[in-house]
């Protein structure tokens, strides 16, 4: 048993260390499903799903592009009106 325990706790270790995210980002086991993009960051979704999404999300005070890359929002494409 005690060994079952040290190999599930060195595998987590392990799968944590393993996922690496670009710059500007984190990795969230439980994140939203509605991130802060160039598109919404001065509308934020009010209504999102609950439920956990698994993956690399923008550090505070950065926002997604178009390509997945996370910026300050002053960095984001000007809208047209």
């Amino acid at each position: 048993m005690k060994a079952f325990i040290g190999l599930l706790l060195f595998a987590v270790a392990y799968a944590r260390q393993a996922i690496r995210c670009p710059e500007n980002q984190h990795f969230d086991s439980c994140g939203t499903d509605c991130p802060l993009t160039c598109d919404n960051y001065e509308t934020p979704p009010i209504i999102c799903n609950l439920m956990c999404v698994a993956r690399c999300f923008c550090d505070d005070g950065y926002v997604e592009n178009s390509l997945g890359e996370c910026v300050r929002p002053e960095d984001c494409p000007k809208k047209s009106k």
